[in-house]
């Protein structure tokens, strides 16, 4: 028995020496890269993801959100805020790292289909898509062409305006990193040896890029590879931490906070463990000065979620939709299929809970595949564009809602359009 508890604990050992290996990068020399800001308070903005504004209340409301509430109470709240859409995080954080909508950033979803190559684009958005096209197609999607080729290189990122005015920033975990410095991202030994990445990816960011196990700058962060990749809340926790003790913050800093997002997703959007566990680093963060009252005076402190999330049936048979069934008049190409795409009449990009259809048969209508959809109570709406105006239909009304830019209402944030019913 005991030779058999000693073989297990060693196999585990073993496991974790190959995982801790397979997934370390050492850290960076930050005095390499930057040097710190001298032109007033720095900005550090902390994008929580999924962080919505109901169950943020609710857990400061009980006590459990002691920062929250400490930087709530000590600025101004905004609770009304409205994220771009689609709200996959990809899209959101290159429309508030660019300011502009998707077809200015040109990063339309997680998943979308690339016209001129005629392919599936994938960053990460399910893991039986993953699968069906392949990890290496993903990784190199996600690594190395999502920043430095879909993102529109004629739309400018924060980090590159910045630079043009000689101000320096930061990127700690972020997905939307773009900025005029090179950099050296170096894969981790498990996914180079199973040739998912080159060795090394050379990239362009702002001063200082923290990219996970690819790359980062704290000490403490050199066991934190092994989830995620490098990933995590407290890995992003360590890396602005230390930025601060080391008296290195640029003039803007944007920390990615990712682990919220699972939890909504799992538990649904008043999931409130998740937000104490984010509050739990932000005072480990605060705690880095000698009071809280001193990390007001030091810097300049936003923090704010990108995005709500809709309801989803309890039931997963009855809340999953199985669009093939819906469309199945139509030739349809699904991810895994070896026949290329461009001899289907629709292509479905999957974003769980919203999907592009992209319609290759120039025969086919809108409002034909629409009538399609909208036959099924469970889809909210369908929406298309087409020669210069939107068209949204829902299964809730048997009118079809048009409207296009530059019309004679206002909506609440000064936009004009025109709008017909």
């Amino acid at each position: 028995m005991k030779k058999k508890f000693l073989l297990v604990l060693f196999i585990v050992f073993l496991l974790a020496a190959v995982s801790i290996i397979g997934l370390y990068t050492p850290a960076k020399n930050i005095n390499q890269y930057h040097t710190s800001n001298k032109q007033g308070k720095p900005v550090i903005v902390l994008l929580v993801d999924s962080l919505m504004d109901e169950p943020l209340q609710k857990a400061v409301a009980d006590g459990n959100a002691p920062a929250f509430e400490f930087l709530m109470n000590a600025g101004r709240y905004y609770s009304d805020l409205v994220s771009s859409y689609p709200t996959m995080s990809v899209t959101i954080d290159s429309t508030l790292l660019t300011g502009t909508y998707a077809n200015g950033h040109r990063i339309p979803g997680l998943a979308w289909f690339k016209t001129d190559e005629k392919r599936l684009v994938n960053y990460g958005s399910g893991l039986n898509e993953i699968i069906a096209l392949g990890v290496k197609q993903v990784t190199t999607d996600s690594m190395l062409h999502l920043n430095q080729e879909h993102l529109n290189k004629q739309t400018a990122t924060i980090y590159e305006e910045l630079a043009s005015h000689n101000l320096e920033a930061a990127s700690l975990n972020g997905l939307i990193y773009r900025g005029p410095k090179p950099h050296t991202l170096t894969t981790p030994n498990g996914a180079a040896w199973l040739n998912m990445l080159p060795k090394t990816i050379e990239t362009q960011g702002p001063s200082l890029l923290s990219m996970g196990a690819f790359s980062h700058f704290s000490p403490k962060n050199d066991l934190q590879l092994w989830k995620s990749a490098g990933l995590t809340d407290a890995a992003t926790a360590n890396e602005l931490v230390y930025l601060i003790e080391q008296n290195q913050l640029p003039a803007f800093t944007l920390a990615y906070f990712p682990e919220l997002d699972k939890q909504v997703h799992k538990h649904g959007s008043m999931a409130l463990k998740g937000i104490l566990q984010v509050d739990k680093k932000l005072q480990t963060i605060l705690n880095t000065y000698r009071s809280w009252e001193e990390a007001l005076e030091k810097a300049v402190w936003i923090v704010c979620g990108d995005s709500g999330q809709a309801v989803i049936l309890d039931n997963k048979e009855t809340a999953e939709i199985d669009l093939n069934q819906l469309l199945s008049q139509f030739t349809v190409w699904n991810a895994g299929d070896e026949a290329s795409p461009a001899s289907f009449q629709i292509v479905p990009a999957l974003n769980a809970r919203m999907t592009y259809l992209h319609l290759l048969d120039e025969q086919l209508s809108y409002t034909e595949v629409a009538a399609k959809l909208t036959s099924d109570a469970r889809i909210g709406f369908v929406a298309w564009s087409e020669n210069g105006s939107n068209y949204v239909s829902s299964p809730k009304s048997n009118e079809l809602f048009t409207f296009s830019p530059n019309g004679d209402y206002v909506d609440p944030y000064q936009q004009t359009e025109m709008k017909r019913f």
